[in-house]
């Protein structure tokens, strides 16, 4: 496993399972605002490209890449083997994912659904995931992590009631002080049922602050609807480690130097 070492026993998998990586993103915070943010160079590679070499050996579809901002850029860096869907508008990660509603429905049972700043999932842990919503025939199965690093603090919480069942994602700046103090976060790592997904998305609405459709709301959605939603927790928290800032991008570097040191 890239980051750590647990026994991992693989799930026999009978779906068919399409990746969907969000990559349509701005670097702004990353000093570069001309630049898309999964072009960042990563130890002289293109952020996205750790990912992508992660999907060669898992028995998954060919990634699909979400692109908008300066797509030309991201195809040329990536190359033209992998399929591209373009999200116009910047209208938020639901908005992101529906627009491949038209070209990805029916085509396979479940969708793998990630951002493309995240490049140390391993392909593991993505087994794990997808084999979980395999067995426990759930609509909707997210990857959680508990872990009191800083860079977690602005993720939403997860919720959970008396019987450990997920119950809402509370984004950092609607928590309570006592929800504050919950280290069980949402990285942002999803797998969701075709026959439920997309129509799901035609129900999200944007009415938050940021006046954007969020994938997290596919949450609440799901409980709503009375369907099954499953969890698993990552074994090693660097694994969700995201890239928004040049600290950030500093510190994946030095865990990338020591894996390979």
């Amino acid at each position: 496993m890239l980051l750590s070492s647990f026994f991992f026993t693989p799930y026999f998998l009978t779906m068919k399972v399409q990746p969907i990586i969000l990559a349509g993103g701005k670097g702004k915070r990353m000093g570069n605002a001309e630049l898309p943010k999964v072009l960042s160079p990563l130890k002289d590679r293109p952020i996205i490209s750790y990912l992508l070499d992660t999907f060669r050996d898992l028995p998954f579809l060919q990634p699909v890449l979400v692109v908008g901002f300066r797509q030309e850029m991201v195809r040329q860096a990536v190359g033209p083997e992998y399929r591209y869907i373009v999200q116009e508008e910047q209208l938020g990660t639901g908005h992101a994912v529906s627009v491949c509603r038209s070209e990805l429905e029916g085509t396979a049972d479940c969708y793998l659904i990630l951002y493309g700043d995240m490049p140390l999932w391993s392909g593991q842990t993505m087994q794990k995931l997808v084999g979980q919503h395999q067995e426990s025939g759930s609509v909707l199965s997210m990857v959680t992590v508990n872990a009191d690093h800083e860079t977690f603090k602005s993720f939403g919480r997860i919720i959970r009631d008396d019987q450990g069942r997920i119950r809402a994602i509370r984004e950092q700046r609607d928590c309570s002080p006592d929800e504050l103090e919950i280290s069980e976060v949402n990285p942002g790592l999803y797998c969701v049922d075709d026959r439920w997904l997309w129509d799901a998305l035609e129900r999200i609405t944007c009415e938050n602050a940021q006046a954007e459709y969020y994938l997290t709301d596919l949450l609440s959605l799901a409980i709503a609807d009375g369907e099954k939603v499953e969890s698993i927790r990552v074994e090693d928290w660097r694994e969700a480690l995201g890239i928004n800032t040049p600290e950030q991008l500093m510190e994946v570097e030095r865990i990338l130097a020591g894996i390979h040191s």
